[in-house]
């Protein structure tokens, strides 16, 4: 038997569905099946209120956009909704038919967008060839903040210098998870972290940091398992302005802002005398 022929049989709808998301370093993988299904080396769990939109047409014109929803209380949920910024996630669903055990591959597409909505989570794909044709050509944006990404090709910090990555061990965690202790990172000056990244060496799981003072972090998010003595890779944030770039970074050639910017547009307003 081969999935082909299941599809012609009177059997055809002796079929699920399997749902591969696959992020950095971890796999996701349930199925809308009842019981758990193992198919090419991943095991696919169950997943309660497990459902899909159709899946897009084949003309460029489309959105190509497909919406999975599913019950909240999952590793994924946790590593991805609620707040936390969105990682690489790519998204390939197959049909599989119990007879032949054979599958195709229906959906391929990165993951764009996760939120909640009451216990559920839904996740927006999108096609990644319909994203390609899709993608619109970017302008010049002009303001008085930076618009690079600390580390970028057009920013050029070095973020594996040791003045702006640290790699240490967990001290400490707070029961709600919110804050973690780093007592290595007591050597930088408060909030030099502020807006940078934690990432756990173990599985590549990443949290933005809102806050440091002295060796504690606020985290924007709770990770979804940390212990002490787990070892972290830290990277400092920026804050975006021009005095900062130079204070901290010595980095103002590369600035991707304006801050001579007027608040007011002089073409519609004309010149305005002030201390803009």
């Amino acid at each position: 038997m081969t999935w082909a022929s299941d599809v012609e049989s009177q059997r055809s709808a002796d079929k699920e569905e399997l749902y591969l998301f696959n992020g950095p370093q971890i796999v996701y993988a349930y199925t809308s099946n009842d019981a758990s299904r193992t198919y090419d080396g991943n095991t696919y769990a169950p997943r309660a209120g497990l459902r899909r939109s159709a899946r897009g047409a084949s003309s460029s014109a489309d959105q190509k956009t497909l919406i999975v929803t599913m019950r909240g209380d999952c590793d994924l949920a946790t590593d991805y909704a609620y707040g936390v910024p969105l990682r690489s996630l790519r998204l390939r669903v197959y049909e599989f038919q119990r007879t032949s055990a054979a599958a195709v591959l229906v959906w391929d597409g990165d993951v764009t967008d996760v939120t909640t909505d009451g216990d559920e989570i839904e996740i927006r794909s999108a096609s990644i060839l319909g994203e390609k044709m899709s993608t619109p050509i970017p302008g010049v944006v002009f303001q008085k903040r930076c618009a690079h990404v600390l580390g970028d090709a057009r920013c050029r910090v070095d973020m594996e210098d040791s003045a702006n990555k640290l790699t240490a061990q967990v001290a400490s965690v707070s029961p709600d998870g919110f804050t973690v202790t780093i007592d290595d990172i007591a050597a930088f000056p408060d909030d030099d972290f502020k807006a940078g990244t934690i990432t756990r060496d173990t599985d590549g799981e990443q949290r933005t940091i809102s806050q440091q003072v002295g060796p504690v972090l606020t985290l924007t998010a709770p990770f979804r398992t940390i212990a002490a003595a787990d070892a972290v890779t830290m990277y400092v944030g920026c804050r975006k302005e021009v005095g900062y770039c130079q204070s901290r970074f010595d980095n103002v050639v590369n600035f991707g802002g304006h801050p001579g910017m007027p608040k007011s547009n002089p073409f519609t307003r004309g010149l305005v005398l002030s201390n803009d």
